[in-house]
């Protein structure tokens, strides 16, 4: 899969995440929660192979993305961070690396891994997105709105750009 056919993925299961959670929020008596002990038992096995994990940064990279395609936030932010380790000018996946923490309820670093992207470039597409979700999260709607608004100036075409509109339209509907 490409670069940004994973990064449409990540952002389209980002909104229906959102939208569920939204869901569920405004109807809390909706469908029970009911646990995947396989998911957990494969994440057990995968954090006991930590030391296990390439030393090299293509390596990192690409287990890193299997782990984060696959939801293991845990064991794919391990290899980006480590990757990071080697190599810290990637913006990219500086961007996972985010969105795994964000996947792990981490919020404020996640928010802040996205500040150091858009730091170095204003212009990223999915680090504004993803900021927004973070703020959303956050119950931070203002900021949600302003990374949101970013996005769409930068990519108004995108898949997940009608979806990111109409949530903006019922966020100013409130």
């Amino acid at each position: 899969m490409t670069s940004s056919g994973r990064d449409n993925l990540v952002i389209i299961s980002v909104l229906v995440l959102v939208g569920a959670g939204y869901f569920l929020f405004k109807n809390p008596s909706g469908a029970p929660h009911a646990e995947n002990h396989s998911d957990v038992r494969s994440m057990g096995q995968a954090l006991s192979n930590l030391g296990e994990l390439p030393e090299d940064y293509d390596g990192l990279i690409k287990l890193g993305n299997d782990y984060m395609d696959h939801g293991n936030y845990a064991i794919a932010a391990e290899c980006y961070r480590r990757a990071l380790a080697l190599d810290s000018t990637s913006l990219d996946v500086r961007t996972d690396y985010g969105a795994c923490l964000h996947g792990m309820g981490l919020l404020e670093r996640a928010r802040d891994e996205f500040a150091r992207v858009l730091e170095k470039n204003p212009r990223h597409p999915i680090a504004n997105f993803n900021q927004g979700i973070v703020y959303l999260d956050m119950k931070m709607n203002d900021s949600t709105r302003i990374y949101w608004e970013r996005y769409l100036a930068l990519e108004p075409e995108e898949n997940v750009a009608e979806s990111v509109r109409e949530f903006l339209k019922s966020m100013n509907q409130k």
